[in-house]
C-alpha cells in the first residue's frame, strides 16, 4: 500500500504530462492538474517522504528524486535516485538513467544511462518503459532515438498502459515520429478512453468533430466530450462548451457554453477567451458586458490569439467596453491581418477605404480587400468588387467586379447577391439580364438583404425580367419603405395616386409623398407640390406647392424647375415674374425636359417676359417636338403654315399637325382638315377633310362644327 501510494504521489508531480489536442492545435499542450492538490499539502508530503528517505525507505528516495526534478534540483534528484536505484527500485533506475542521459545534475553519459534504463526496463514496469520511450523520442541530435522510443511505448500501450496508449494516438494524429494514420489515432484513443483516460477521450472527439475518420460525427463527439469533461480535463470542458456554443451534437445552448468557457478558463485553459469574450460582447447566453468581453480579449491576446486582436479592434472601433480609438483599431487589424486573419484584412480594408483612423487610402482599402478575398472571405471579396466597380485603389473593371460580386454571392453573402443582381441590371461586367437580376434580388431579399427591395418593386411594376405585377410591386415597396428608404416611399405614393397594387387613394399618396419629401427626395418634393396645386389628397395651396416645387428644382428636377416657372408665369403661389419665369423655364430646358422647351418656346413666340425671337421660339418647339409633345407640333405647324421662324413649309406643318392631331390636339386637327379640304400641303381630300372635322369636333371645336354643316 506504501508503495502504491508513493508511486501514485511520483507520478502525479512530475510525470511527463500527455499532450492534448484540441482542434487539432497545441498537439503539446500540458494537461496538468493544477490545483488537485494545494501547495500546502504538497510541501506536508515532501516533507514526509524527506523523512521517510532518509531513513532509508528506497520508495520514499525515488519519490524525493521526482520532487527534485519537478524543482530542477538535478543534484539532489541524482542522488537520491542513485540511493534508491542502488535497492533496485526501477522508478529510482529510470530517474538516474534520465538524469545521466540529459546531464542533469551528473556528467552526461549516454552509455551509462541506457544502462540504468535496461535495467529499469527488466522489472517489466511498463510506467518506466512509456517513459523511456518519451526520452528517446524528444530528445535532440543523436540522443534522439525515434524507432526505439516508438517501440517501447508501443509495447507499453500493448501491455494495457492508458498513458502510452494516448501518446500512440496523438502520434498517429499529428504524424510526429510516425506517419499520420487517422485510423490508427483512433483506435489507440479508443482503447485508452475505455480505460477512462480523459485524454484520450478528448482526443478521439476531435477526430469526429473534425471527420477524420469521414463524415463528421457530432454527436459521437459530443458524448466523448462530456466523459473527458466529467473526468475533469479543462480542454474537454472548452470543446463541449464549444459544441453547445454551435449547436453541434446538442441543441445550440449559449448559456451553457458560457458557463462550460468559465469553468475551463477557470481551470487554466485560456484558449476559449475570445468565446467567451464574444458571448459577453453580444450577450449571448450571458449579460451583455462589453467590459468582459474586452477583458477576455486581451486574455486571449496574451495567448497569441489573433481572432481576439481582431474582437478587441471592433472593441476600439466602435467604442464598445474602451474609449473609441479608430487608430488602435487599425493597428490590431493590422496586426492580426500580419498573422493571416481575412477578417482582420477586411476590417483594415474598411477603414482606409471610409478614412477611420487614418486618412483614405483607396489602393491600401483595395490591397487589403484583395488580400481577404483571395484567401476566400467573402465580405473581402464584396468590397475588391466594388472598388473594381467605382475604380477606386484599382482600375475600374466591371467584369472584375462582377466576377467577385459573384464569388462572394456563391458563398452566400446577402449583399453580394444583391450586387450581382445590379451587376445583371445594368449589364456590368456580364450580359444585361433582367430575369437574373430579378433572381438574385429576390434571394437576396429572402436572406434579409433589403437594399434592393425598391428596385425588385419597380421590376415587377414594369415588367422588367418578371412579369408585371402591381400587388408584387407595392408589396417590395413597402419593405423598402419600412426601411426609411425615400425613394420606395415616393414611389408607393405613387402606387397609391395612380391605384397600381392598391386602391387609389390621394390622401395616402400625399401623406407618403411628405414623407419623402421631407426625407429629401426630390421627386417626392415635386409630387406633393403638384398635390397642393392641384388639391389632390390635401386642400389646394399654391403657397405649399411653391415651396416643395421649389426644394426640388433646387436638386435640379427639371420637371419641377419647369413648374416654378410656370407658377412664376401665372402668379400662382408666388408674385408673377416673367423674368423669374423665364429663368426656371431655361433651367428645365437645358436639361432637355419637352414641355419646358415648349413653354419657353412660347414665350419667345409671343414675346413674354422675353423679346419676341420667332426663330429661337421655332428651335425649341422642333427640340420638344422631337419628344412628341402634343403642343409643341401643333406651333411648330403653325408657324411652317406662316412662315415665321421658319421658310414657309406646308408640307412640314401637315406633318407636324398630323402628329398633334393624332395625339388629340383639336385645333391641328381642324388646321389639318382645312388642308385636306383645301388640299394645300397634301392631296385634296374630302373623306379625310371630314375626318378631322369630327375629331375637332368632338373635341369641342366651333369652326369644326361649322365646317361640317358647310360640307
Amino acid at each position: 500500500m506504501r508503495r502504491t501510494l508513493i508511486i501514485t504521489l511520483a507520478l502525479l508531480f512530475t510525470f511527463p504530462a500527455q499532450a492534448n489536442i484540441e482542434n487539432d492545435t497545441n498537439l503539446f499542450t500540458s494537461q496538468d492538474p493544477e490545483g488537485s492538490i494545494s501547495k500546502g499539502i504538497k510541501e506536508y508530503i515532501i516533507s514526509f517522504m524527506r523523512d521517510r528517505a532518509k531513513e532509508g525507505d528506497n520508495y520514499a528516495q525515488a519519490f524525493l528524486s521526482a520532487s527534485y526534478l519537478d524543482y530542477k534540483d538535478y543534484k539532489s534528484a541524482y542522488e537520491w535516485a542513485l540511493k534508491s536505484a542502488k535497492q533496485r527500485d526501477s522508478y529510482a533506475q529510470f530517474f538516474v538513467g534520465y538524469c545521466l542521459y540529459n546531464g542533469l545534475g551528473v556528467k552526461e553519459n549516454i552509455k551509462k544511462a541506457e544502462k540504468y534504463f535496461n535495467l529499469s526496463l527488466k522489472a517489466q514496469n511498463d510506467r518506466t518503459r512509456y517513459a523511456i520511450g518519451v526520452v528517446y523520442l524528444e530528445s535532440e541530435g543523436t540522443k534522439q532515438n525515434i524507432d526505439l522510443g516508438i517501440k517501447y511505448i508501443t509495447e507499453a500501450a500493448e501491455n494495457g498502459l492508458a498513458s502510452a496508449q494516448s501518446a500512440l494516438g496523438l502520434f498517429y494524429h499529428n504524424g510526429k515520429y510516425i506517419k499520420q494514420d487517422w485510423e490508427q489515432a483512433a483506435k489507440w484513443y479508443t482503447i485508452a478512453a475505455q480505460q477512462h483516460s480523459a485524454l484520450a477521450q478528448n482526443n478521439l472527439g476531435n477526430i469526429y468533430y473534425n471527420g477524420r475518420l469521414g463524415e463528421t460525427d457530432y454527436q459521437a463527439a459530443f458524448k466523448l466530450y462530456k466523459s473527458a469533461a466529467s473526468l475533469g480535463d479543462k480542454y474537454a470542458i472548452a470543446n463541449l462548451g464549444n459544441c453547445f456554443y454551435y449547436g453541434n451534437g446538442v441543441k445550440q445552448d449559449y448559456s451553457m457554453a458560457a458557463k462550460l468557457f468559465n469553468l475551463s478558463i477557470e481551470r487554466g485553459n485560456l484558449s476559449r477567451c475570445d468565446q467567451l469574450g464574444w458571448l459577453y460582447y453580444n450577450g449571448w447566453g450571458v449579460e451583455q458586458d462589453y467590459n468582459k468581453a474586452v477583458e477576455l480579449y486581451i486574455k486571449a491576446i496574451e495567448q497569441q490569439s489573433t481572432p481576439s486582436m481582431v474582437n478587441l479592434g471592433l472593441c476600439y472601433e466602435f467604442g464598445k467596453g474602451v474609449e473609441q480609438n479608430l487608430s488602435e483599431a487599425l493597428r490590431l487589424y493590422k496586426a492580426a491581418a500580419d498573422k493571416g486573419s481575412k477578417i482582420a484584412m477586411h476590417n483594415a480594408g474598411n477603414l482606409y477605404y471610409y478614412g477611420k483612423g487614418t486618412e483614405i487610402d483607396y489602393t491600401k482599402a483595395a490591397e487589403y480587400f484583395r488580400q481577404s478575398a483571395e484567401k476566400g472571405y467573402q465580405k473581402g471579396q464584396n468590397m475588391l468588387a466594388t472598388c473594381y466597380k467605382k475604380g477606386l485603389g484599382v482600375e475600374k473593371n466591371f467584369t472584375e467586379a462582377a466576377k467577385w460580386y459573384k464569388t462572394a454571392a456563391d458563398q452566400g453573402l446577402p449583399i453580394a447577391i444583391s450586387n450581382l443582381g445590379y451587376c445583371y441590371y445594368n449589364g456590368h461586367g456580364v450580359d444585361q439580364d433582367y430575369t437574373k437580376a430579378a433572381e438574385c434580388f429576390n434571394k437576396s431579399i429572402e436572406a434579409g438583404e433589403i437594399n434592393c427591395a425598391n428596385t425588385l418593386g419597380y421590376m415587377y411594376e414594369k415588367g422588367l425580367g418578371v412579369t408585371i405585377d402591381y400587388t408584387l410591386a407595392v408589396k417590395y415597396y413597402r419593405i423598402a419603405a419600412n426601411d426609411g428608404n425615400k425613394t420606395a416611399i415616393n414611389n408607393l405614393g405613387l402606387c397609391y395616386e395612380y391605384g397600381r397594387g392598391v386602391d387609389k387613394d390621394y390622401i395616402e399618396a400625399s401623406k407618403l409623398y411628405i414623407t419623402a419629401a421631407e426625407m429629401g427626395d426630390m421627386y417626392a418634393q415635386h409630387n406633393i407640390g403638384a398635390f397642393y396645386y392641384y388639391g389632390k389628397g390635401v386642400n389646394k395651396d399654391y403657397t405649399k406647392a411653391v415651396e416643395y416645387l421649389r426644394l426640388s428644382a433646387d436638386q435640379g428636377y427639371d420637371r419641377a424647375q419647369n413648374w416654378i416657372g410656370l407658377c412664376y408665369e401665372l402668379g400662382k403661389g408666388v408674385k408673377k415674374d416673367l423674368d423669374e419665369a423665364v429663368k426656371w423655364y431655361s433651367k428645365s430646358a437645358e436639361q432637355g425636359y419637352d414641355v419646358a422647351q415648349c413653354n419657353l418656346a412660347w414665350m419667345y413666340d409671343k414675346a413674354i417676359g422675353v423679346k419676341q425671337d420667332l426663330a429661337r421660339a421655332a428651335k425649341l418647339y422642333s427640340l420638344s417636338a422631337a419628344q412628341n409633345n402634343t403642343r409643341a407640333n401643333y406651333r411648330l405647324g403653325v408657324l411652317y403654315a406662316i412662315g415665321k421662324g421658319v421658310n414657309k413649309d406646308m408640307q412640314k406643318a401637315v406633318k407636324y399637325y398630323t402628329v398633334a392631331a393624332e395625339n388629340g390636339h383639336k385645333e391641328a386637327a381642324y388646321y389639318l382638315a382645312e388642308c385636306y379640304l383645301n388640299g394645300t400641303g397634301c392631296p385634296k381630300d374630302k373623306e379625310k377633310a371630314k375626318y378631322w372635322y369630327q375629331k375637332a369636333a368632338a373635341k369641342g371645336s366651333q369652326y369644326a362644327k361649322q365646317a361640317l354643316k358647310d360640307l
